[in-house]
């Protein structure tokens, strides 16, 4: 009799898991994206792409541009060249700008920063490398 309690126990385990198995494996429904994007989607990328080639050819990022709240102030030159300020000190580096990202090599550094940027107006808008956007106007 203790043999055939203890056969039907292990019958409803094993059921118990196959149960719990199944369960876990339920079919989940998975949203994916149109296959085509739609027209206000192209056009606010088209028109990204455009801004970002304006800035890059026009050389947007060039001239000082100091933090809103004062205090540090970065300086990009025609050739290339630029710094930071931050107090009385001071940071010279190089730079490559392609209109949405700036990459910055500081002398004495062997890998650039590279940052992504917005320019609207008078206002350069400046990811960290926090992801948080730091703003600065234009001197």
């Amino acid at each position: 009799m203790k043999k055939n309690v203890l056969a039907v126990l292990a019958v409803l385990a094993c059921l118990a898991l196959v149960i719990c198995v199944f369960a876990a494996c339920k079919s989940k429904k998975i949203d994916t994206p149109s296959e085509s994007p739609s027209s206000s989607q192209e056009a606010q990328s088209v028109e990204a792409e455009s801004n970002e080639a304006e800035n890059a050819a026009s050389g947007a990022i060039i001239g000082s541009w100091e933090y809103t709240s004062g205090g540090y102030v970065y300086t990009f030159n025609e050739d290339g060249t630029g710094s930071y300020t931050a107090g009385s000190t001071v940071m010279e580096f190089t730079y490559e700008d392609d209109g949405s990202t700036v990459k910055i090599l500081y002398t004495g550094n062997t890998s650039p920063n590279e940052f992504a940027y917005t320019i609207s107006g008078n206002t350069l808008s400046i990811e960290d490398s926090f992801g948080e956007k730091v703003e600065y106007t234009k001197k």
